[in-house]
């Protein structure tokens, strides 16, 4: 008994002393007692101890009471480290950048680097929401990792919504949803790297440099990967890398834990924010500034495009921000693509012209029971009974032989030269092969809305068999419906036998062997009518694609490098050359040439890494390596000739059916080439306008003149091809006068609605079958 009142006396002295010492460490408290959850929510927001996983006492923390207003309001340290890491994690690149735009401007230098601070900020900002959502409501690892994911999935989404539209990509398993399916995988695949990187590295300093240095290591691959791989293509995943590569960048920061130790970056960051609110409205307000950016930048060119993104407050696909050269940003109506109404005093297009012409009234109809006139065909050509049509895919004008060591390299085309027509200065309507080869069947500036007759339908209708050898390739992405409209029967070149879209193989042989077999039959069936045959190389256009080692282009390379571009393109020209020697040689062994009309011309030029304005390969824009082509008529009975005049694929057609007494139609764009049809002319007395057409630039050539003109970026070059035929001096601020004049002419012209996505294919498609007969 005596025992356990000592024991109890005890432990009611140790609990007074607990009590008291307790008391003695409690602040005091001057005003009302404190509610519990409060207290609670206090308890929650101390400090962890990462060394011992536990919470300080409380005597330890500075009660929220006693902290000044002035301190509570400042942004927490770890925030200022986040913005100062990721205004520096995007500005460590900007060197790069400015190389890349070559000589320097300040005013680009100015707007390029406070792009990439504001890119910076703006992650930064990001990482600051998620990091205090993450503090306040003290989320477990798996929660915390999914959360800090998921500013992955908008900026995924933005930059590969577009991605599975393309040719190939649309042909993926998977392509229709990927939208979807992609940004989802992506945020996950984050968290699950995000939760393996901060289990590894906590809480070893060693550990968590080891994981910054490799970060550094993924973002300059990623960096490198941007700049090499198609940087003229899907720009908005290059934005995305882009965009990985900053934040990458600023995590591995964080990580090293790099900047001051007291950051006082609230001062840059608000200079930030005010530069790149000027940068909005006067920055690149000059056409030499928007045409470096435009013609040379990378980085700086998508983050231009994408601040012409957000900054568009009418939806139409253009913005005046950063030098953009939408007029009116509040009227969908007025943009840089919009066609210009004459006579009706308003700028529509955005070119700072407005055209005075009155509108052209339509003709009146003709009384009830008259038909109008047809102007009077041209005596058809008697010699000519059979027409073949040889078409090179992406063969580029200089790459026909001109040199002895070229004519040896390529005979076959050079003997073609020396018996044809051969014009210098051909030129295809668009860089794309869906374009130039609608325009060259159809003579119109614009295929894709309609079709009345095709080339080999009026063919057809002179009385001709009609045969084309196609590769399946073209088929696809050019369109079935309109180039074949017209034959009686085509062959397909499956150009891609082990994978879609990838010619492994040449195929230059089986096109001719196709083109034979067509002639040997048409021979064999006596019927005493002539022929039009159409054969389309493309060899060419697979140059980075075909194998080294295949057969035909090892017996045909000689002393040529295959591993270096230009030289395996030289040696698939070789290919062609090869091709087409073989089948002009059966039409002569066969006693055909004296009576067949033969037109041999390329769809558009190719890239070959020679001039940083072009993409990868080909399409996009308009410089001459891309639309300078050859173009030849081997007509009988006529001697070859150099011809000095300008021409376009569009004429092809309208020439070919005067050649055969056709009438003209009344949709023809273009017209019957003179040097073709009189024997006495060699170059036209009135030079016309040549319509051009690609995604990021229109144009049009008068010769010797040529305008090109970036509406997005609102970008105009002139250049006078008679004296700089490489296209390097811009004369449109010495020249005011003559830009004004064509760009008259340039908005007079049709407008083709140039949509390569997989809806514009089909769109297209539909447009393009043959129309019913009239009632």
């Amino acid at each position: 008994m005596r025992v356990e009142l000592r024991e109890r006396a005890l432990t009611e002295t140790t609990f007074s002393i607990r009590r008291a010492a307790r008391a003695c460490s409690r602040p005091r408290r001057d005003g009302p007692r404190v509610p519990a959850p409060v207290r609670r929510q206090r308890a929650r927001a101390r400090p962890v101890d990462r060394t011992t996983r536990r919470r300080p006492a409380r005597s330890t923390i500075v009660m929220m009471a006693e902290v000044p207003a002035t301190r509570r309001r400042t942004p927490p340290r770890w925030a200022l480290h986040a913005l100062e890491q990721g205004v520096m994690g995007a500005l460590v690149w900007t060197p790069v950048e400015l190389i890349a735009l070559g000589p320097m401007n300040p005013g680009v230098w100015w707007v390029s680097v406070t792009l990439f601070a504001t890119v910076g900020l703006v992650i930064a900002a990001a990482i600051i929401v998620v990091e205090s959502v993450v503090k306040r409501w003290r989320l477990r690892p798996w929660p915390a990792a999914m959360l800090r994911a998921l500013p992955t999935w908008p900026v995924v989404w933005v930059g590969t919504r577009d991605l599975f539209e393309g040719a190939f990509a649309s042909t993926l398993p998977g392509a229709a949803s990927a939208p979807i399916w992609l940004p989802v995988l992506a945020t996950v695949a984050v968290a699950v790297a995000w939760r393996a990187v901060t289990y590894f590295i906590d809480p070893s300093r060693l550990r968590r440099h080891a994981a910054a240095l490799g970060l550094l290591a993924v973002a300059m691959v990623v960096e490198v990967a941007n700049r090499t791989v198609k940087p003229s293509e899907l720009d908005d995943l290059h934005a995305l890398l882009l965009v990985a590569t900053f934040a990458l960048t600023s995590l591995s920061f964080r990580l090293l834990r790099l900047g001051s130790e007291t950051p006082a970056i609230l001062g840059p960051a608000l200079a930030v924010g005010l530069s790149f609110v000027l940068a909005l409205s006067h920055g690149l307000a000059t056409p030499p500034q928007r045409t470096q950016v435009a013609t040379q930048g990378l980085h700086t060119r998508l983050l231009v495009h994408v601040v012409h993104v957000v900054f568009d407050r009418d939806n139409d696909g253009y913005s005046p921000a950063l030098g953009g050269a939408d007029c009116d940003d509040l009227d969908p109506q007025r943009h840089p693509g919009a066609r210009e109404i004459p006579g009706n005093d308003v700028d529509e297009n955005c070119d700072r012209l407005i055209d005075q012409r009155e509108p052209t009234p339509p003709p009146p109809p003709p009384p009830p029971g008259l038909v109008p006139p047809i102007p009077d065909p041209l005596p058809p050509t008697r010699a000519i009974r059979n027409v073949v049509l040889i078409t090179v895919d992406a063969l580029r004008a200089d790459a026909m032989p001109a040199t002895t060591a070229q004519r040896d390299a390529l005979p076959n085309l050079a003997a073609l030269a020396d018996r044809a027509l051969a014009f210098d200065y051909a030129f295809s309507p668009a860089a794309g092969t869906d374009l130039s080869l609608a325009t060259l069947v159809s003579g119109q500036i614009d295929p894709f809305s309609g079709v009345q007759t095709t080339l080999a339908e009026s063919m057809q209708i002179a009385g001709l068999a009609t045969h084309a050898v196609l590769p399946r390739e073209v088929l696809r992405y050019a369109g079935t419906a309109l180039l074949t409209r017209g034959f009686d029967a085509f062959d397909t070149v499956i150009n891609d036998g082990k994978q879609r879209d990838i010619g492994s193989h040449a195929t230059s042989d089986q096109t001719t062997d196709d083109g034979i077999a067509f002639v040997t039959r048409h021979q064999q069936l006596a019927t005493g009518r002539g022929f039009f045959l159409w054969l389309h190389y493309f060899d060419t256009h697979e140059h980075h694609e075909i194998e080294a080692d295949d057969p035909q282009l090892r017996s045909l390379a000689g002393d040529l490098n295959l591993g270096n571009r230009a030289e395996r393109y030289a040696a698939t020209v070789r290919l062609v050359d090869a091709g087409v020697g073989r089948f002009l040689d059966d039409l002569a062994q066969r006693d055909l040439v004296d009576h067949t009309l033969i037109v041999f011309a390329s769809d558009h030029g190719e890239s070959l890494a020679d001039d940083p304005r072009l993409p990868a390969n080909h399409g996009k824009v308009l410089y001459n390596r891309l639309i300078h082509v050859p173009l030849m008529f081997q007509v009988p009975g006529r001697a070859g000739a150099r011809v000095r005049s300008s021409a376009s694929l569009i004429d092809v057609t309208p020439t070919v059916r005067r050649l055969f007494g056709r009438p003209r139609l009344a949709t023809e764009d273009g017209a019957a080439l003179p040097a073709v049809l009189d024997p006495d002319a060699t170059a036209e007395s009135t030079p016309r306008s040549i319509i051009l057409h690609e995604s990021e630039q229109r144009g049009v050539i008068l010769w010797p003149y040529k305008i090109l003109r970036r509406p997005a970026q609102d970008v105009v070059e002139l250049f006078d091809l008679s004296s700089d035929f490489d296209e390097h001096h811009n004369l449109a601020t010495a020249l005011p006068d003559r830009v004004a004049h064509m760009l008259l002419e340039l908005d007079a012209a049709p407008r083709v609605e140039l949509d390569r996505t997989r809806a514009g294919r089909r769109k297209r498609e539909r447009l393009a079958r043959r129309p019913p007969p009239a009632a």
